[in-house]
């Protein structure tokens, strides 16, 4: 049993720096988010080897190599804060002086693994004196990442709610996306910062903590891993930019309000061989910024929108008792379909139906 919860460390842990080598070598348009991820992700995997360590015996070995000499929780706050910053701030561009907010974790890595590397009796000198200093380490290396955490993450929860509220209104497929995977990753942070304050201030329960800890992260490891195997896009945040408009003296909300006014009140779907260019003269705007209105908001091409009004006055019609004199050409023509073979087609692409199958 020991050698198979060993192996299941172990076996997370690379699958974890995996996931890590991919992100950062991964080419993307937003390459800081990205190593930011990864640089989390690098911090649980070292976390779950240094478990592996534990329970297989290694870290008890006279020449193991001290893994968690490596491991340094002050690495999450600043990685957390780019990740957000990249993701949520459409004119953010990383900058070499951001380098000094892993100042902090280098210092910690260098004083307990430098050491090490040169003697281990250099390395033994100063451990005692760190020693001499425990609440100050301790405050450095554990009270710190907490309180930095806890910041980053309480302007991640407002960061998400006023962009959710800025496209609440909107039916926009990308930024729902976006939401759904900034909220994922704010969701796990949170919950790993809860059960590291537990564990620093609740010693009566710190193997039971442990143990949950560690079972979420074997959990994500390999979750992370089934996902990026599956969808390796799914890393790939939408960017802010693009779910802001484009042209900015518009208002989005009531330009979308009058364009869905056309169709339903003046039934501009009638028209057979409607044009976007049509639509954007009727409405005295740009023909670019209503194919953006459409594709952004509505979530399909032109043909689809204008398609879903005419299969919506098709059903209104199959059902009225006073077209049922006429055929389901008749129908299909009125509703401002050019044939019957399109009719048919686009009917049951939206309703999985044949119109057939719709009459009384």
């Amino acid at each position: 049993m020991i050698n198979l919860s060993a192996t299941t460390f172990l076996v997370s842990s690379i699958q974890g720096f995996l996931l890590f080598m991919g992100l950062i070598s991964k080419k993307s348009k937003n390459k800081i988010s990205n190593i930011a991820l990864g640089l989390i992700i690098l911090v649980f995997s070292i976390e779950l080897l240094f478990s592996w360590g534990g329970r297989s015996g290694y870290n008890n070995l006279p020449n193991a190599f001290p893994i968690w000499r490596l491991l340094s929780y002050l690495i999450i706050p600043p990685s957390l804060w780019l990740f957000l910053q990249a993701n949520s701030e459409p004119n953010f561009k990383f900058s070499r002086k951001y380098l000094f907010l892993f100042l902090p974790a280098f210092i910690q890595i260098s004083i307990e693994f430098i050491p090490w590397l040169i003697s281990q009796r250099f390395s033994y000198q100063v451990y005692t004196v760190i020693m001499q200093n425990k609440l100050i380490w301790f405050i450095f290396v554990e009270v710190l990442p907490i309180v930095s955490s806890s910041l980053v993450l309480f302007f991640y929860g407002k960061k998400l709610i006023t962009i959710a509220r800025e496209y609440a209104d909107f039916n926009n497929p990308k930024a729902k996306i976006y939401l759904r995977r900034m909220s994922i990753v704010f969701v796990v942070m949170t919950l790993f910062l809860i059960m590291y304050i537990l564990i620093q201030f609740f010693n009566n329960y710190y193997f039971q903590i442990i143990n949950i800890i560690e079972t979420l992260l074997i959990a994500t490891s390999f979750l992370l891993g089934y996902v990026a195997y599956f969808n390796p896009d799914f890393f790939e945040i939408p960017a802010l930019t693009q779910l802001k408009t484009q042209f900015m003296n518009y208002d989005d909300k009531q330009e979308l309000m009058r364009l869905n006014q056309i169709f339903e009140y003046k039934m501009l779907f009638m028209r057979p061989k409607l044009t976007v260019a049509e639509v954007a003269e009727e409405l005295h705007l740009p023909v670019k910024y209503v194919s953006h209105l459409i594709s952004t908001y509505c979530g399909n091409n032109f043909n689809d929108f204008v398609n879903k009004f005419r299969v919506k006055e098709a059903i209104r019609r199959i059902n009225e008792p006073s077209e049922s004199h006429k055929t389901l050409l008749g129908i299909a023509l009125d509703s401002g379909f050019s044939s019957k073979s399109t009719f048919n087609q686009v009917f049951k692409q939206h309703t999985g139906k044949t119109p057939s199958e719709y009459l009384p």
